[in-house]
């Protein structure tokens, strides 16, 4: 168990909001104290996606339900101090998210505890929020395995999509290139060491050239998977070389699109937060950082363990919305 404390008081509320989190391969439940930690566990099955190329649901469940329960001692030791247990019930795999329905249903049956049902996608946007303080609006980017959205943050449950992919997410992307180049897929760790190996080739960037059209929002990827793997087909780069070229021409078509959809809709925030597993990616970050040095937007991303998925995000969604909207978490709960 990782036991951690983040010295940050959000609000005078005191309860202890236990979060599980099966949306997809990991199996991840965290108690947490305001925005302290007091246990969290975050267990991957990332090796499947070697083994098999992608992930099998119903092998998926089976292994979310035996991680539950070697965790369940632990979480009954501390059921006394849990006052909510939140979970996520989607967007995500059916039978991964079954599991974390069921464990949460039982704890409330069992011990008499309320259950909050919380969106995975909110929890990627609240997720900065639980160690640092931000300000309503600002932009949201989520770059996941699953997920790719640009979002404008209102409030606290009032967010409006300004744009998404609509075929694959820049994880799916990484991990199927991973794949192609024969490195490892998990959580896109195999690109970027490959990538922090090469350089950048100009070449490549300018002959695929970054087509961003005026009236359409939307973003796409399937054509850059596509075209990259066309050119390790070629075997004319290195392929640390195309990782690293991958990477900046994934950073310089999210850049192009963030400062057109800002502009479009004169938004007046001044900060870009990004979240989610590829939020980890240490060119793409430096790149977009570097790219709005110049403007009067500054991006931020959600520290290492709190942009893969995680319970602690899970948790923090209930938190917030008991916290700062005490009325609204009736319509949340069973």
């Amino acid at each position: 168990i990782n036991k951690y404390k983040i010295n940050k008081q959000h609000s005078n509320i005191k309860m202890y909001v236990l979060g599980i989190e099966t949306s997809c391969d990991n199996t991840a439940i965290a108690l947490i104290y305001k925005s302290n930690v007091i246990y969290k566990y975050n267990i991957n099955q990332n090796n499947m996606l070697s083994k098999y190329g992608g992930y099998v649901p119903h092998l998926l469940s089976e292994r979310h339900s035996l991680i539950i329960e070697k965790l369940l001692p632990t979480v009954i030791n501390n059921i006394d101090k849990v006052d909510y247990v939140a979970v996520t019930t989607g967007p995500g795999i059916v039978l991964s998210l079954y599991n974390g329905y069921k464990f949460a249903k039982f704890i409330e049956y069992k011990f008499k505890k309320k259950v909050f049902y919380v969106d995975h996608v909110e929890a990627h946007i609240l997720s900065y929020s639980f160690e640092k303080q931000i300000d309503y609006p600002y932009v949201c980017c989520v770059i996941s395995g699953g997920h790719t959205l640009i979002i404008n943050v209102v409030a606290l449950g009032k967010y409006y999509l300004l744009s998404k992919t609509i075929d694959d997410s820049v994880g799916e992307v990484f991990d199927k290139i991973a794949r192609v180049l024969n490195l490892s897929p998990q959580n896109g760790e195999g690109i970027q060491n490959a990538a922090a190996k090469g350089v950048v080739i100009d070449k490549i960037i300018k002959t695929l050239n970054i087509n961003i059209k005026e009236n359409d929002n939307n973003l796409s990827f399937s054509g850059i998977k596509t075209k990259f793997i066309n050119i390790i087909k070629k075997q004319e780069y290195s392929f640390y070389d195309i990782c690293a070229t991958l990477e900046m021409f994934i950073a310089k078509y999210l850049v192009q699109q963030l400062k057109k959809i800002i502009k479009q809709h004169n938004l007046t925030t001044n900060k870009v937060i990004l979240c989610g597993g590829v939020a980890n990616n240490v060119a793409i970050y430096n790149f977009m950082e570097h790219c709005f040095a110049t403007t009067n937007l500054e991006i931020k991303r959600v520290s290492r363990d709190l942009a893969c998925d995680n319970g602690i995000m899970i948790a923090w969604t209930c938190y917030k919305y008991v916290n700062d909207v005490p009325h609204c978490y009736k319509v949340n709960f069973s």
